[in-house]
């Protein structure tokens, strides 16, 4: 009943386990040798389109602290291509609108990513409206008198985006999805795998070729169509 990615990942635990025993004289030969691999099948990445980020920042009206708040979440999760971890841990310092960058801290390491003026104009007119807090973490969650708590955590911000989906009528958008969006919206607009690489902050370009496999084959096609001009037909 296990996905196979899920699959995959108990074989792996498993042929690292009985490798160890083996080259610890443990075992002779290790049982695994004579299973083969689980296959996991591709699955194209989730993204978001640009007329379903479009409609959800619609749908977010620019009035207290709260909507101002989860303006600048959408805009910072799809324009900016960060992680929802990346998101939560941000300061207001983070955002460096003099020159135009957003630091991040990332899976990888520290990063920075362009910043767009629609973000730095959502980031001042939440700055502006943010209630104190003795946390020096951006986004605080409110409770439902709307005033302001804790740092929003993950959980939250999934609650918040699928509230916002609801009431501007589309499926409910998963926050990692944005991500792809961003990676998609710049591959389809002439980018290059290692610009995009940079943007998401992916340690490897491997695994950025990895995600967007299916764009790779399609614009390759497209491209060389483009370029053959009716050679061959």
């Amino acid at each position: 009943g296990n996905a196979p990615a899920t699959v995959s990942g108990h074989y792996r635990a498993l042929v690292g386990w009985f490798g160890w025993l083996v080259r610890r004289g443990y075992l002779e030969s290790s049982p695994m040798a004579m299973i083969e691999a689980p296959h996991v099948p591709h699955r194209e990445p989730k993204r978001t389109a640009i007329e379903e980020y479009i409609a959800l920042l619609d749908s977010i009206p620019e009035g207290d602290w709260v909507n101002l708040r989860d303006r600048l979440i959408v805009q910072t999760l799809f324009l900016c291509g960060i992680r929802l971890g990346e998101c939560t841990k941000l300061t207001a310092a983070d955002y460096r609108t003099k020159e135009h960058l957003l630091r991040v801290d990332g899976k990888t390491g520290e990063r920075v990513v362009p910043l767009q003026p629609a973000v730095e104009r959502a980031f001042v007119a939440y700055v502006y409206e943010r209630p104190a807090s003795l946390s020096d973490r951006l986004f605080l969650a409110a409770n439902g008198a709307r005033q302001a708590g804790k740092p929003i955590t993950e959980k939250g911000i999934y609650q918040m985006i699928r509230r916002h989906c609801q009431r501007a009528g589309i499926r409910n958008l998963n926050p990692h999805s944005f991500r792809h969006g961003l990676a998609m919206y710049l591959l389809n607009e002439g980018g290059d795998m290692s610009f995009v690489q940079r943007v998401l902050g992916h340690a490897q370009i491997g695994t950025t070729a990895r995600h967007y496999a299916d764009w790779l084959t399609e614009g390759l096609q497209r491209e060389f169509a483009d370029k053959m001009r009716g050679l061959g037909q």
